[in-house]
Formats: structure tokens, sequence, C-alpha cells
């Protein structure tokens, strides 16, 4: 027990360290002159473009701008808030959640509205508070839902309740049949459908992402064609991978954790294959992709990635927590 809690004081110091330096990392872009952010945002959209293979242009700079600049920092910011919150096992779950978004939230308001308003040629927008929000809101719930999923993998009294477990596997199992169905529809439609889709989602996603003009999809093929690969590829297919956990959850009493492990992250890079190189060379118009396959792959395998190392830390989190509970008893 000494040795697990000295465990978790590294833990804590190692996240205490990195929480800070992204702490300081996103107040000194918020404090850069306007010229300076916009040369920053410009070396990270040219980044990002040649992984795609697409043409950056000043709509999609702006896109980037809100969608990683703003939405994906605050949710690694939450991510490791979470992480080092989790380590403070001695308090109420309600006491860690409250400095969680406590932090996060005057965090998110002193950045905007304090440093940008005294940078040179910027200023404060709440829209961009509220993206901010919205990164750091959602990677919150994703972590408080694999932990409340762990606790219940965990609860003995649901796991000899067959009735609830057979009603939690259809459920599941059928969340996870309906993703993988829908997307090989979509991998079968003609080049014409799928671009219509694609464009649709596309001006959906940027309609309700603030600070973006409307209709930009339309005027450029470029954020169509980023958001085809990051939404209709990766982000779809780390769902599907949160889906398949779900469900595998329901069959760890039957089979072995490791072989679990190795089926899920098996089926994710067959079926990226399968749908690329097999599906999509039946539509017309259509053709397969290696770094459409490439792109599900990494979405799926990322995921399966994130789940279990999250799953592994919450694991001896709750095990300290479980243990200091009995000591006080």
């Amino acid at each position: 027990m000494v040795r697990n809690k000295e465990r978790v004081l590294i833990y804590r110091n190692i996240l205490a360290i990195i929480y800070l330096l992204l702490i300081a990392l996103f107040a000194y872009f918020c404090m850069q002159n306007g010229e300076d952010s916009s040369n920053t945002s410009s070396f990270i959209s040219d980044f990002i473009c040649s992984l795609f293979n697409i043409t950056r242009t000043d709509e999609i700079s702006a896109f980037l701008r809100k969608a990683i600049g703003h939405f994906g920092f605050f949710m690694m910011f939450s991510f490791v808030s979470c992480l080092l919150f989790m380590t403070f096992y001695k308090w109420k779950y309600h006491k860690q959640l409250i400095v969680h978004f406590s932090l996060g939230i005057s965090y998110i308001l002193i950045t905007e509205f304090l440093f940008q308003a005294i940078a040179i040629n910027r200023g404060p927008s709440f829209k961009d508070c509220l993206i901010d929000f919205g990164g750091f809101l959602l990677m919150s719930i994703i972590v408080i839902f694999i932990f409340y999923i762990y606790r219940l993998a965990k609860s003995k009294n649901l796991n000899e309740n067959k009735r609830f477990m057979l009603i939690y596997s259809i459920i599941t199992g059928s969340i996870f049949s309906i993703l993988v169905i829908l997307y090989i529809i979509l991998s079968l439609q003609n080049n014409k459908v799928s671009g219509e889709v694609g464009t649709s989602i596309g001006q959906t996603i940027v309609d309700v992402t603030p600070g973006i003009s409307a209709d930009i999809t339309k005027k450029s093929t470029s954020v169509q064609q980023f958001i085809r690969k990051v939404i209709g590829h990766f982000g779809y297919f780390a769902i599907i991978s949160l889906s398949s956990y779900l469900f595998m959850i329901s069959l760890r009493n039957k089979i072995n954790n490791k072989i679990l492990i190795i089926a899920q992250i098996s089926f994710g890079v067959i079926f990226a294959l399968f749908t690329e190189f097999a599906l999509e060379a039946l539509a017309s118009g259509r053709s397969p992709m290696f770094l459409d396959a490439l792109t599900d792959s990494l979405g799926y395998v990322f995921m399966c990635i994130f789940i279990y190392l999250s799953v592994c830390y919450i694991k001896f989190i709750y095990k300290i927590r479980f243990q200091n509970s009995r000591e006080n008893v």
C-alpha cells in the first residue's frame, strides 16, 4: 500500500507539471499579438493540411484555429485535469469534480477576457469561450463515463444479474452493429451521393461552430475534404471503437481480456481495409485510397489505446481509493 501511495504521488507530481505547462503554453499563445498569432495558426494549418494532403485556405485555417487551437486544446487540458484530480483519492468524488470544473472554467474566462484583452490587435470573444468550454466539457464527460463504466463492470451484483447483463449486451451490441452497417452502406454509395452526404455533414458542423462563416463548404473543397477525413473517417472509427469496447465488457467474464483486446483491434483494422479496398472499389465513381484506410485504422486504434490506458489508470486509482477507505474504517 505504501508503494502504491508513492506511485500516486509520482503521478500527481508529473500530471501537475504537465497541467501547469499547458496553462503556461495557452497563456503564451493568448498574449501573442495579432500578427504572431496569425503566423502560428498558419504554421499549424500547413502542417495538418500536409498530413491530410489537402490545400490550405483562409477558411480551413479559421476552422482549424477553432477546432484544434480551442476545442482540441481544452479537450487535452480537461483530460490532464481529470487524471490529476483523481490522484487526490482522499477527496470525495463531488469535490474532485467541483475543483476540476471551477479551475477549468476560471482559466477559460481569464485567458479570453484578460490575456487576449491586453494583447495587441486582439480582443476577447464569447464564442471562443463557448468552444473552449465545449472541448473541456466533452472530455470531462468521456472520462467520467469511462470511470462509471469501469465501476459498473466491477460491480459483482450487476455481473451476477444475468438479466441486466443480457439487456446491456443487447443494447451495446445493437449500437455497435448499427454503426458498422451504416458505414458499410455509406461505403457502397456512389461518388455523387457520398459527396452530398459529406457536404451536408460538413455544413452542419460549420453551422454549429461559432465564429466560422456560413456556406464555406460550398466555396472550399479543402474544408469538405478535411471534415470528411477527420469526422467521416477518423472520428467515425473512433466511435465504432468505443461502441465495440462497451459491447465487449459484457463478454469479459467469458473470454480472456487479452484475447478481447486483440480481437477488438484486429476487427477495427480489418474492417477499415475491407470497407476501403473491397466495398468502395465496387461503388460507382469511387476508388480505394490507402490514406483513408490508414486514417480509419488510426482513429480506431487511437480510441482503443485511449480507453485501455484510461481504464488502467482508473483501475489503479480506484484500488488505492478502496484500500484507503478500508484503512479508515
